[in-house]
């Protein structure tokens, strides 16, 4: 997350609205993996999952409220909201016509083999069965591609 912050930094205003269709997408996957990381246990049952998945509607209803405290509360489902939001904004940022435009030039043929892996919208069952650390690394790492493409166009590697 430092290092899209420093990197936001670095650019002027002008930059910032050229590259945000692809910019304002890794924003927001760097804080769904950021929370995620400190979420993302080696392992998860269904029963654990269901139940936090209750408490969460619960704790919304009663306090219309999530921070952190909240999301440790109900770990075993929150790690897999925050992995496959990052997942999912990945996916959607390579079917995004603005952002593609942003990256065209330095991007992959094969972008989808190459960046995203094996992950797609319609295997999302799949996805969903890797534990959450699995699941974390996945998105962290097509991250990470993408960072790089962006730097690339921005002229700064």
């Amino acid at each position: 997350m430092l290092e899209i912050y420093n990197f936001s930094s670095r650019l002027t205003d002008k930059e910032r609205e050229r590259l945000w269709p692809v910019l304002g997408y890794l924003i927001g996957i760097a804080f769904s993996l950021w929370r995620s990381v400190f979420l993302s246990l080696p392992e998860r049952t269904s029963s654990e999952i269901y139940k936090h998945a209750h408490d969460i509607l619960s704790i919304l209803l009663e306090t219309n409220a999530v921070g952190f405290t909240q999301d440790k509360l109900t770990l075993q489902w929150m790690a897999g909201y925050y992995n496959n939001n990052a997942i999912l904004r990945l996916s959607d940022m390579y079917s995004d016509p603005g952002a593609l435009a942003v990256i065209k030039e330095v991007m992959p043929v094969n972008v989808h083999e190459t960046v995203l892996g094996w992950y797609r919208p319609e295997r999302q069952s799949e996805f969903s069965v890797l534990t959450p650390t699995k699941q974390w690394e996945l998105a962290f790492d097509a991250f990470e591609m993408t960072f790089k493409l962006l730097k690339r166009v921005a002229g700064i590697e």
